[in-house]
């Protein structure tokens, strides 16, 4: 069965978070990410009955640079990470990000990253950069599709706004994300096409591991420390820890943990001293950490 991690440390510091990042600070992340990756490869399982395959930069967009400059409809991208990495005319960026509402009792929601104007104000934009004589038909991308369920409201999303989507690009895909989004849109013949990876395993993206990242928490339900108020609230995987979806032996949770609060630390080091971002607990969400990043030049993200 195979497994799969995604390198995206370095480029969610970039353009997550807004920073231009020096040459020397560039190479002293990716070599951080891949001394990560190893050590997290000795906690995984990956052997004959559970193979792991790590995606970085390179595998990711040069795929997608490939499908961008061949489209003749217009794309669509949920993926604020590798594709913002590509300037084309034929690309275009929807802000979308789930949001845990009750995690105990698995409440989520589909909403925008921090700032950013509501998905119909987002798809109004883009519908009207288009023109009057476009006949609305575009392709879509986002970097992996897991259960479906997010993508799925995406997707209905820019049904109901007048598009008509005929492809999907994806760089990872899970069989039963596959499924579910096959048998959701069977009556609009939507395209799903894998531009890296097919798998039934876990896949989880380094971000969210090492927790620089993670899930979005909705504001209105975080018990805030006092003058800590954000609207940029997340749960890395330390918090959520039975999130995780790649296979190890339950016996190596704490010392899973506690390699990947080891390295958050040298990395927001490093990122706090270089680059100003400051990485904080900022309150309680059901008696879990919540996280957040501060540009300290800026305001929050």
């Amino acid at each position: 069965m195979k497994n799969l991690i995604t390198k995206d440390l370095v480029l969610t510091v970039k353009n997550k978070y807004n920073v231009n990042i020096p040459h020397s600070i560039n190479l002293t992340l990716h070599a951080l990410e891949d001394e990560f990756v190893k050590a997290l490869s000795g906690i995984l399982y990956n052997n004959k009955g559970n193979q792991l395959i790590v995606l970085g930069e390179k595998e990711i967009i040069s795929p997608l640079q490939k499908v961008v400059n061949e489209t003749r409809i217009p794309i669509i991208s949920f993926d604020d990470v590798f594709s913002k990495e590509i300037v084309s005319p034929n690309l275009f960026y929807l802000s979308t990000s789930r949001q845990i509402d009750d995690y105990d009792n698995r409440v989520f929601s589909v909403t925008t990253s921090c700032g950013m104007p509501n998905i119909n104000q987002q798809l109004q934009r883009i519908y009207d950069s288009l023109g009057a004589g476009n006949n609305k038909q575009v392709a879509l991308y986002d970097l992996g599709i897991f259960s479906g369920g997010s993508l799925a409201r995406v997707i209905s999303s820019i049904i109901a706004a007048g598009f008509d989507p005929r492809i999907v690009y994806t760089s990872i895909i899970r069989q039963i994300g596959l499924q579910r989004i096959a048998e959701e849109f069977n009556e609009i013949e939507l395209r799903l096409i894998c531009l890296n990876e097919y798998c039934k395993g876990g896949w989880d993206e380094l971000r969210d591991i090492i927790g620089i990242h993670g899930f979005k928490v909705n504001p209105q339900v975080v018990e805030f420390f006092p003058e800590q108020q954000t609207n940029n609230t997340f749960l890395p995987y330390t918090e959520i820890i039975d999130w995780f979806s790649l296979p190890y032996n339950p016996l190596d949770t704490r010392r899973l943990i506690e390699l990947c609060e080891q390295y958050r630390q040298e990395l927001v080091k490093i990122i706090n001293i270089n680059l100003g971002l400051e990485l904080k607990i900022v309150g309680k969400f059901q008696n879990r950490n919540v996280y957040s990043i501060l540009n300290k030049s800026k305001e929050n993200f």
